[in-house]
């Protein structure tokens, strides 16, 4: 069997940056919740959540991609709002998941 060799995502484009420097606080707001909300308390492959959040997003923020989400689940990694294992820019080769109560 052969072993699929992990892939960072590509850089995110001059574009997709213009069009997201044009987002306000309510848009961040939304996109974070759209991905918590993709996430459980199990893990889930990166890909899954940032598709999913594309495709629930792509009619009110055209011209974002799985690639502005997984900058912003980074973000949310680093916030400590969720756990990660492996790189999540490998989007296919990491997971994350809500945090689960460690009291």
């Amino acid at each position: 069997m052969h072993e699929e060799i992990p892939k960072e995502i590509p850089p995110i484009s001059m574009e997709e940056k213009s069009i997201a420097a044009k987002l306000n606080d309510a848009d961040l707001l939304l996109i974070e919740a759209v991905i918590m909300a993709e996430c459980s308390e199990r893990w889930l492959k990166v890909a899954r959540v940032v598709t999913r959040t594309e495709d629930k997003l792509k009619a009110q923020f055209t011209g974002l991609t799985y690639i502005f989400y997984t900058e912003c689940l980074h973000l949310l990694v680093e916030e400590g709002r969720l756990d990660s294992k492996g790189y999540v820019f490998y989007i296919r080769h990491s997971e994350v998941r809500l945090p689960i109560n460690r009291n």
